[in-house]
């Protein structure tokens, strides 16, 4: 009985630790995604604005 218990245990902190990292990774792609959109369409924006 105790076995399974310390499997379920490891197996909790696995998917704590996976999510806790998907989290992170996600985070980190939404900044890098609106760094981009921002950057470029600040370009974009200062270009129009300098044909106009």
């Amino acid at each position: 009985m105790s076995g399974e218990y310390n499997e379920a245990m490891k197996a909790s902190d696995d998917a704590k630790k996976w999510s806790i990292i998907g989290i992170v990774i996600s985070v980190v792609c939404w900044i890098f995604y609106l760094i981009f959109v921002f950057a470029f369409g600040g370009l974009a924006f200062l270009g129009a604005m300098s044909e106009a």
